[in-house]
């Protein structure tokens, strides 16, 4: 019997990862690439765990149940069962105020000065040296605003191939949408050198996290993510 032949997961979806990128890029800039990649890091883990695929919204950080099969209903209820059930008094309090809400001058006043550090760090190549092995914000708390807006852009715009080794985000108060964000920047290619990504303590995660962090395993098989 002639042995099946094996197709690489990329070439059973159809188009590329690289194809897909360049027209999300056209079509709706950098929050629809973002979209796309979440959205093919789900099908990933649905295709390894036999599941059925959701639909990530990764503008709300939600969950959509696909339209086939009740195993997907079934994640996306868990999804959203995990937000609530995970939320707790510290979650509830931190998603109060929002920070679309807050003045300018207060989210500059809540902004942590050791994030000029963390970003300075990320950033050094050439003459500048090299970021240094770990690159830390543990128990920084971090406003949606100053992780996307800073922190996320520093960690894309990462190529040093020699650090940092582990980033530890240990209870910033990150979200979802922060995750699904810094998960679709190191699925392609951000931090070369990453190995071990510190989350534990980050209580307002859900499931939907959890299903995004599954797929950078895939993706980025050199990098141990810490969630407990």
């Amino acid at each position: 019997d002639l042995e099946p032949e094996i197709v690489p997961l990329e070439s059973a979806a159809g188009t590329s990862m690289n194809e897909r990128v360049r027209e999300a890029m056209a079509e709706g800039g950098v929050h629809h690439v973002c979209e796309v990649i979440a959205q093919a890091i789900a099908a990933m883990v649905a295709h390894a765990t036999g599941d059925t695929a959701l639909e990530v919204d990764a503008g709300t950080a939600r969950a959509v149940p696909g339209r086939h099969g009740t195993r997907g209903e079934q994640a996306g209820g868990a999804a959203t069962a995990g937000g609530d059930a995970a939320a707790g008094p510290t979650a509830a309090s931190s998603r109060t105020v929002k920070d679309a809400d807050l003045p300018a001058s207060t989210l500059a006043q809540l902004r942590p000065k050791a994030l000029d550090r963390v970003v300075e760090e990320l950033g050094r190549s050439g003459e500048a040296g090299t970021p240094p092995a770990v690159v830390s914000l543990a128990h920084v708390q971090l406003r949606e605003t100053h992780f996307l807006g800073e922190l996320l852009p520093a960690i894309t715009a990462c190529t040093s191939a020699e650090g940092p080794r582990v980033l530890d985000l240990t209870s910033c108060s990150l979200t979802d949408a922060g995750v699904q964000q810094l998960v679709a920047a190191l699925a392609t290619g951000a931090v070369p050198a990453l190995a071990e990504l510190r989350l534990n303590g980050n209580e307002n995660l859900t499931s939907v996290s959890d299903m995004m962090l599954k797929g950078l395993g895939l993706m980025r098989k050199g990098v141990r993510v810490v969630r407990e």
